[in-house]
Protein backbone atom coordinates (compact mmCIF):
# COMPACT_ATOMS: atom_id res chain seq x y z
CA UNK A 1 0.00 0.00 0.00
CA UNK A 2 1.47 3.32 -1.06
CA UNK A 3 1.77 6.44 1.01
CA UNK A 4 -1.20 8.13 -0.66
CA UNK A 5 -3.29 5.02 -1.21
CA UNK A 6 -6.21 5.84 1.08
CA UNK A 7 -9.93 6.24 0.76
CA UNK A 8 -11.34 9.69 1.44
CA UNK A 9 -13.94 10.18 4.14
CA UNK A 10 -16.44 11.25 1.49
CA UNK A 11 -16.05 7.95 -0.39
CA UNK A 12 -16.45 5.86 2.75
CA UNK A 13 -19.60 7.80 3.64
CA UNK A 14 -20.96 7.11 0.16
CA UNK A 15 -20.19 3.43 0.52
CA UNK A 16 -22.10 3.30 3.79
CA UNK A 17 -25.04 5.59 3.04
CA UNK A 18 -25.54 5.84 -0.73
CA UNK A 19 -28.00 2.90 -0.87
CA UNK A 20 -27.60 2.73 -4.64
CA UNK A 21 -28.13 6.44 -5.28
CA UNK A 22 -25.92 8.04 -7.90
CA UNK A 23 -22.70 9.54 -6.58
CA UNK A 24 -22.25 13.24 -7.35
CA UNK A 25 -18.96 15.05 -6.93
CA UNK A 26 -20.40 18.56 -7.03
CA UNK A 27 -23.40 20.67 -7.98
CA UNK A 28 -23.77 23.87 -9.97
CA UNK A 29 -25.25 26.89 -8.22
CA UNK A 30 -28.46 26.51 -10.25
CA UNK A 31 -28.75 22.79 -9.38
CA UNK A 32 -28.13 23.55 -5.72
CA UNK A 33 -30.82 26.24 -5.69
CA UNK A 34 -33.38 23.78 -7.08
CA UNK A 35 -32.33 20.61 -5.25
CA UNK A 36 -31.48 21.96 -1.79
CA UNK A 37 -35.10 22.72 -0.78
CA UNK A 38 -36.17 19.26 -1.95
CA UNK A 39 -33.33 17.54 -0.11
CA UNK A 40 -34.01 19.57 3.05
CA UNK A 41 -37.67 18.52 2.92
CA UNK A 42 -36.62 14.88 2.51
CA UNK A 43 -34.27 15.15 5.49
CA UNK A 44 -37.03 16.70 7.63
CA UNK A 45 -39.51 13.99 6.62
CA UNK A 46 -36.90 11.35 7.40
CA UNK A 47 -36.15 12.85 10.82
CA UNK A 48 -39.87 12.94 11.61
CA UNK A 49 -40.18 9.25 10.69
CA UNK A 50 -37.00 8.33 12.58
CA UNK A 51 -38.45 9.94 15.71
CA UNK A 52 -41.88 8.32 15.43
CA UNK A 53 -41.79 4.98 13.65
CA UNK A 54 -41.95 1.60 15.36
CA UNK A 55 -40.86 -0.19 12.19
CA UNK A 56 -37.10 -0.94 12.28
CA UNK A 57 -36.90 -1.30 8.49
CA UNK A 58 -38.33 2.20 8.00
CA UNK A 59 -36.15 3.59 10.79
CA UNK A 60 -32.82 2.29 9.49
CA UNK A 61 -33.56 3.01 5.82
CA UNK A 62 -34.64 6.57 6.59
CA UNK A 63 -31.65 7.11 8.88
CA UNK A 64 -29.27 6.18 6.08
CA UNK A 65 -31.26 8.19 3.56
CA UNK A 66 -31.21 11.32 5.76
CA UNK A 67 -27.45 11.09 6.20
CA UNK A 68 -27.00 10.54 2.45
CA UNK A 69 -29.06 13.66 1.71
CA UNK A 70 -27.05 15.62 4.28
CA UNK A 71 -23.84 14.51 2.53
CA UNK A 72 -25.28 15.86 -0.71
CA UNK A 73 -26.44 19.08 0.95
CA UNK A 74 -23.02 19.62 2.49
CA UNK A 75 -21.60 19.79 -1.05
CA UNK A 76 -23.90 22.75 -1.68
CA UNK A 77 -22.82 24.78 1.37
CA UNK A 78 -20.39 26.94 -0.62
CA UNK A 79 -22.99 27.59 -3.31
CA UNK A 80 -26.04 28.60 -1.29
CA UNK A 81 -26.73 29.89 2.20
CA UNK A 82 -28.45 27.61 4.71
CA UNK A 83 -30.20 29.02 7.74
CA UNK A 84 -29.66 27.34 11.08
CA UNK A 85 -27.29 24.40 11.46
CA UNK A 86 -25.20 23.57 8.40
CA UNK A 87 -25.90 20.25 6.69
CA UNK A 88 -22.35 19.06 7.43
CA UNK A 89 -22.79 19.75 11.16
CA UNK A 90 -26.26 18.17 11.21
CA UNK A 91 -24.85 15.07 9.48
CA UNK A 92 -22.17 14.74 12.16
CA UNK A 93 -24.78 15.23 14.88
CA UNK A 94 -27.01 12.53 13.36
CA UNK A 95 -24.11 10.08 13.17
CA UNK A 96 -23.10 10.85 16.76
CA UNK A 97 -26.65 10.44 18.12
CA UNK A 98 -27.59 7.35 16.13
CA UNK A 99 -27.32 4.99 19.10
CA UNK A 100 -29.60 7.19 21.23
CA UNK A 101 -32.11 7.25 18.36
CA UNK A 102 -31.95 3.44 18.14
CA UNK A 103 -32.61 3.21 21.90
CA UNK A 104 -35.65 5.47 21.42
CA UNK A 105 -36.87 3.16 18.62
CA UNK A 106 -36.44 0.15 20.92
CA UNK A 107 -38.42 1.93 23.64
CA UNK A 108 -41.26 2.84 21.24
CA UNK A 109 -41.37 -0.72 19.94
CA UNK A 110 -41.40 -2.09 23.49
CA UNK A 111 -44.38 0.11 24.36
CA UNK A 112 -46.20 -1.01 21.21
CA UNK A 113 -45.59 -4.67 22.03
CA UNK A 114 -46.48 -4.20 25.69
CA UNK A 115 -49.83 -2.68 24.66
CA UNK A 116 -50.40 -5.58 22.27
CA UNK A 117 -49.52 -8.14 24.96
CA UNK A 118 -52.02 -6.57 27.36
CA UNK A 119 -54.76 -6.94 24.75
CA UNK A 120 -54.04 -10.62 24.11
CA UNK A 121 -55.84 -13.39 25.98
CA UNK A 122 -53.57 -16.40 25.48
CA UNK A 123 -50.11 -16.98 26.89
CA UNK A 124 -49.07 -18.43 23.53
CA UNK A 125 -49.98 -15.17 21.78
CA UNK A 126 -48.11 -13.14 24.36
CA UNK A 127 -44.97 -15.28 24.03
CA UNK A 128 -45.24 -15.08 20.26
CA UNK A 129 -45.32 -11.27 20.37
CA UNK A 130 -42.23 -11.09 22.57
CA UNK A 131 -40.44 -13.35 20.08
CA UNK A 132 -41.64 -11.11 17.24
CA UNK A 133 -40.19 -8.06 19.02
CA UNK A 134 -36.81 -9.77 19.19
CA UNK A 135 -36.98 -11.03 15.59
CA UNK A 136 -37.81 -7.57 14.23
CA UNK A 137 -34.70 -5.96 15.72
CA UNK A 138 -32.18 -8.80 15.57
CA UNK A 139 -31.20 -8.17 11.91
CA UNK A 140 -30.12 -4.65 12.89
CA UNK A 141 -27.62 -5.70 15.57
CA UNK A 142 -24.71 -4.81 13.23
CA UNK A 143 -25.98 -1.19 13.38
CA UNK A 144 -25.89 -1.22 17.17
CA UNK A 145 -23.02 -0.61 19.55
CA UNK A 146 -22.65 -2.95 22.56
CA UNK A 147 -24.45 -0.52 24.93
CA UNK A 148 -27.41 -0.35 22.56
CA UNK A 149 -27.52 -4.13 22.26
CA UNK A 150 -27.49 -4.31 26.08
CA UNK A 151 -30.42 -1.88 26.17
CA UNK A 152 -32.26 -4.02 23.63
CA UNK A 153 -31.56 -7.21 25.62
CA UNK A 154 -32.75 -5.56 28.85
CA UNK A 155 -35.99 -4.45 27.21
CA UNK A 156 -36.44 -7.94 25.75
CA UNK A 157 -35.95 -9.50 29.20
CA UNK A 158 -38.39 -6.97 30.68
CA UNK A 159 -41.01 -7.96 28.09
CA UNK A 160 -40.49 -11.64 28.96
CA UNK A 161 -40.92 -10.79 32.66
CA UNK A 162 -43.98 -8.70 31.80
CA UNK A 163 -45.78 -11.60 30.10
CA UNK A 164 -45.11 -13.81 33.12
CA UNK A 165 -46.68 -11.15 35.34
CA UNK A 166 -49.77 -11.24 33.11
CA UNK A 167 -50.60 -14.83 34.18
Amino acid sequence: MGLFNFKSNDDSEYDKYSMGFKKRKKYSKAEAAVLAPQFLKQVQESVNLINSTTNPQVFFWRYGFAIFRLIELSKMEKLIKFSGKSPAKFKIEMIETKQAAICNLIDRMSKKYEDKIISLKTQKGKVSNVAKFYAELEPYHPEMEPETINHFNNIYENLKTFINSQL
